[in-house]
């Protein structure tokens, strides 16, 4: 069996997708590779990776070729045409047995047989919560998507959540879809470019405070800043945390890039900070490293994310696999995700949120409970399995 897996997104961020679905690829065709030693991988670049770079990529993996997708300078000029006809027929030109496209496109007349992955439909759901410049884009996709989705022979989705989402948008047959969940990187995080951080370089958890100014506890976020991660709501639960010997100087950190429609998020940082000078209890970091994202989970107090949809949300489980309690929503797939392992709250009720907050902190029976359930749930969640599974989808489409 040849497999063409589209791999744009791994080195290449820039390609328009966001880094999770960078993420899922890189880990997905890496655990492949290592996985099946009998079929043929073809992996489709960007000529502006840097031919290096791919090649690093596969080093070491047998029956393994890369291709660079031609033509790139048209990708701007004539988008329509590059994206669905020159990319259509350079794929075509391998004679794949099967193409997987992770991020979910495919070109609008392909002929052949193929899987795509659909990550998360919010944008369909809820346009609201996404600002022009975004929903112009979206546009295409309107027609794009549907169209990728009668095409292929099967999808992926990473939850049952999603799987219904895309049964009742797209009423594709259930029988056509498939749930691989993600799985947790177990000793090491990709660093786009080519580089790696292992989960083992430790910091104390004074070191991790002293470098980013944090209370000896704190409750730690990870996410974008924007309407559906529902950040606004946290500093505000946060702001009534009760003033008792528990909850008292306990900081607040935020991590994340803007994303968009977050002038209400920086509106809330600014009261609560004011309301306690000259402390600053709520201190948005931005965008941090691998690295320090994972000691700044390993040493939180408890994870708070009441995000209002998501389609897997692999930060729960990534705070999970480090020991750390976990709040979260009991909206999309998030239940599905943390099972019995974490504190599941209604991200519209924001007294619900602060009870949770507290009980972490006062609690510590809790807090053992939590962090030791939460290892074992996430141990549950591989990448080896989800690669083994994502390889018998291959063979199912191939076979039929």
């Amino acid at each position: 069996m040849k497999v063409g897996i589209d791999c744009r997104t791994i080195l290449n961020p820039g390609f328009g997708e966001q880094a999770g679905v960078g993420h899922y690829t890189y880990f997905l065709t890496r655990h492949l590779l290592e996985l099946d030693h009998e079929n043929e991988y073809v992996l489709f670049f960007d000529r502006q990776v840097g031919e290096h770079a791919a090649r690093e990529f596969v080093r070491g993996r047998p029956k393994t070729e890369i291709r660079f997708f031609p033509f790139h300078e048209y990708r701007k000029l004539m988008p329509f045409i590059y994206s669905h006809l020159f990319v259509s027929s350079f794929i075509l030109r391998e004679r794949c047995d099967v193409f997987h496209s992770p991020s979910g496109h495919l070109p609008y007349t392909y002929p052949a047989p193929a899987v795509i992955t659909i990550h998360d439909l919010a944008i369909f759901k809820h346009p609201e919560w996404f600002p022009e410049s975004v929903l112009a884009r979206f546009s295409s996709q309107k027609i794009l998507l549907p169209r990728a989705v009668k095409l292929a022979r099967r999808i992926i989705v990473p939850s049952e959540a999603t799987a219904r989402d895309l049964h009742e948008l797209f009423r594709i047959p259930r029988e056509q879809i498939r749930v691989i969940p993600h799985g947790v990187p177990s000793h090491e995080v990709v660093a786009f470019g080519g580089g790696f951080v292992s989960r083992n370089d430790e910091m104390t958890a004074e070191e991790v405070r002293t470098a980013h100014r944090l209370a000896s506890r704190y409750l730690l976020f990870v996410g974008t800043i924007e309407p559906r991660k529902n950040v606004a709501a946290l500093i505000r639960a946060f702001r009534k945390l009760p003033d008792d010997a528990a909850c008292r100087d306990v900081t607040l950190a935020l991590v994340g890039a803007r994303g968009w429609k977050f002038d209400d998020v920086f509106r809330e940082i600014a009261i609560t900070n004011k309301a306690y000078a000259p402390h600053e209890p709520v201190r948005y970091l931005g965008y941090v490293s691998a690295g320090d994202k994972f000691m700044l989970m390993k040493h939180a107090a408890a994870f708070v994310f009441p995000s209002f949809y998501e389609g897997f949300g692999l930060p729960v489980l990534e705070a999970m696999s480090m020991g750390t309690p976990v709040i979260t929503s009991n909206a999309g797939a998030l239940p599905e995700v943390v099972g019995e392992a974490a504190l599941l709250v209604n991200p519209r009720h924001e007294t619900e949120l602060t009870g949770a907050m507290a009980r972490a902190l006062r609690d510590k029976g809790l807090w053992h409970r939590l962090s030791a359930d939460g290892r074992k749930r996430a141990s549950e969640f591989s990448w080896v399995t989800t690669a083994r599974r994502t390889l018998e989808v291959y063979q199912e489409v191939v076979r039929h």
